[in-house]
């Protein structure tokens, strides 16, 4: 795989992400799902092909934290993921398209801190929820190069679905 990551790669390394944080602007757990789609026009995928759609859906209760995603690359092609963690700092297996780990944690400001780990290549997020419940943003950073040398940086923002 070339230093530039997958379109596919990098659209499920920042949902994953993503739902972690969900639950933590509230200040309230969460027992019962939010939905969330991917707004393409609000996103920013920089020099990645983007997406043709993605959903998630997370569950937070306590420090404990599942999620489950579904979606299409550029292609057309479906990405599948899971994740049954917590918001504790260390890895849990994410089960899927593309295998790998990924860890939370809350950070005091209300954001999510969140690192997803792939085989070759790393990704840090810094995730939050608008005031009013309705926006998830994900702010991406990947250890994986463009074809100047700089992190391939991304954001993806998704409205939440009543």
């Amino acid at each position: 795989m070339p230093k530039r990551l997958s379109l596919a790669l990098l659209l499920t390394i920042s949902v994953l992400l993503a739902l972690a944080t969900v639950a933590v602007a509230s200040e309230i757990s969460t027992a019962s799902p939010e939905h969330w789609i991917l707004n393409l026009q609000k996103s920013d995928f920089g020099k990645v092909p983007a997406p043709k759609s993605g959903a998630l859906t997370v569950n937070e209760q306590g420090e404990k934290l599942s999620w489950t995603y579904s979606g299409e690359d550029e292609k057309g092609a479906p990405i599948k993921a899971s994740f049954d963690g917590a918001y504790d700092g260390k890895p849990y297996p994410v089960r899927g398209t593309y295998p790998a780990t990924a860890s939370y944690k809350r950070n005091r400001d209300g954001t999510t801190a969140g690192t997803w780990t792939e085989e070759r290549y790393t990704s840090q997020s810094v995730i939050s929820v608008s005031p009013d419940r309705r926006t998830l943003t994900v702010k991406n950073t990947s250890t994986s190069l463009d074809e100047s040398g700089h992190p391939i940086t991304w954001t993806e923002v998704y409205d939440k679905k009543d």
